[in-house]
């Protein structure tokens, strides 16, 4: 595989594993709970997973043959097409949900089970420890946030993240997980031009990772509806001159053409049988910005015009809220300008 097939391959895999994660772990993980809830010991749910589905999922992770060429992907996707199968699953995920340990079934999760898994093979060590740093850019596209922090760490936080004060997002690191013993003559996947390739750190961007931040965004919001952290809009009165009625503003404000980040929960309704109703105010000068419709999916605009129904008077305390902040940013510059010119 060229390095544009490698990548494509790392993101394919990425993404079938987060979206399958459950499919893969529910099964595994409610008889681990039947089978220790009497001890009431703290155990990994994960020790139950046979060795042999553990080399599977090594070997779609990891092999340079294309994913749909893996057995643990033809395994996953036959047991998708059985109802009966997928029936016992959606009833071991609301069992796992009333023991409050449903979150244990992520993609986080299986890459820290395979880690862990490929940290036993105790045969070729220089390609384990490659095998790891393949593993390492699975956990930095998993921990992608939308913010502007950008993850560097893979399992473990690394100092730059420690210095950041980034926490981890999806649980944990798992600790005292008993060693699977894998064979001496285990060599799990060996080196191969996927592995080469993406654990090669000459192949790494300024971001320290093999993807760009940019691709690691892209993945993020194929399952996550919001507004991207670096959206900016201006501050202006465009709107204005709309053939449809739109917004009388506070008659003390004006827009002062500066740019701002526009976040969901700052932005309001003002008329919802309106094409032009959602608004948002600038946090430099305080006028009321429209917010246009193409910005906004429609997700997004549910959960806006969830929250604005649950507050009849919000589009009138932000109206008064422009007002007087406008009138408290004219007086802070008087009181400043009267200071450096008396």
């Amino acid at each position: 595989m060229n390095n544009d097939e490698i990548r494509n391959e790392l993101i394919k895999r990425y993404k079938y594993i987060y979206e399958n994660a459950k499919i893969f772990l529910a099964p595994f993980i409610i008889e681990e709970i039947n089978k220790y809830s009497q001890k009431k010991e703290k155990i990994s749910y994960f020790d139950i997973i046979p060795a042999y589905v553990l080399n599977s999922l090594e070997f779609f992770l990891l092999s340079d043959l294309k994913m749909e060429d893996s057995h643990f992907y033809n395994d996953i996707e036959n047991k998708k097409e059985n109802s009966e199968y997928l029936l016992k699953v959606k009833e071991k995920i609301k069992l796992l949900d009333k023991k409050n340990v449903e979150k244990e079934l992520s993609s986080f999760k299986v890459f820290q089970v395979i880690r862990k898994y490929i940290d036993d093979q105790v045969s070729d060590i220089d390609n384990k420890e490659k095998k790891l740093l393949v593993l390492d850019e699975y956990f930095r596209i998993d921990r992608y946030t939308n913010d502007s922090k950008i993850w560097t760490s893979g399992v473990l936080l690394d100092i730059q993240d420690i210095r950041n004060g980034i926490e981890i997002k999806s649980g944990v690191i798992l600790k005292n997980m008993h060693l699977y013993n894998r064979n001496r003559l285990d060599y799990g996947v060996t080196n191969n031009s996927f592995i080469e390739t993406v654990s090669n750190k000459d192949n790494y961007g300024t971001n320290k990772s093999f993807l760009q931040e940019i691709e690691k965004e892209k993945i993020y919001f194929t399952y996550h509806d919001e507004i991207p952290w670096h959206r900016k809009i201006y501050c202006d009165d465009t709107d204005m001159n709309l053939e449809t009625l739109s917004l009388l503003r506070p008659s003390n404000t004006s827009p002062c053409g500066e740019m701002f980040y526009l976040k969901e929960e700052d932005i309001f309704i003002y008329d919802k049988n309106l094409i032009n109703r959602f608004y948002t105010i600038c946090p430099h000068c305080g006028y009321i910005v429209r917010v246009t419709n193409n910005m906004l999916s429609e997700g997004i605009i549910k959960r806006i015009e969830s929250r604005c129904m649950k507050d009849k008077d919000l589009f009138h305390k932000k109206y008064l809220y422009s007002e007087l902040f406008s009138l408290d940013k004219k007086n802070d510059f008087k009181i400043l300008k009267k200071k450096i010119y008396n």
